[in-house]
């Protein structure tokens, strides 16, 4: 997952960054072999796979349709508020630094 675009909107359309995403919460959340593929059939199964569990399981309201991101018909806004959902999720994940003098 090292080398995904992240720096546009455009870069969700295959689902690969929201596989990593949900991967790096949840090891166990997606296939490996349908989050990395190549293989145009699994773009739908990647989408829907990502998006199903980031609702049912980290309570991200869904706001992406897996359709409209796979044929880019995807609001930038939307997409952004989706992504501000995952980050806090990823922050809330690390664990806290320890400050102690």
């Amino acid at each position: 997952f090292a080398s995904l675009p992240f720096a546009t909107v455009a870069a969700l359309a295959d689902g690969k960054v929201l596989a990593a995403l949900l991967h790096t919460l949840d090891d166990q959340a997606i296939d490996a072999s349908v989050a990395t593929s190549d293989s145009e059939e699994h773009v739908a199964v990647r989408l829907s796979t990502a998006i199903g569990a980031f609702e049912r399981e980290f309570d991200v309201p869904p706001l992406l349709d897996a359709d409209d991101v796979k044929h880019g018909v995807i609001d930038d806004v939307a997409a952004i508020t989706y992504l501000a959902y995952i980050v806090k999720l990823l922050e809330d994940k690390q664990p806290a630094t320890d400050f102690a003098p």
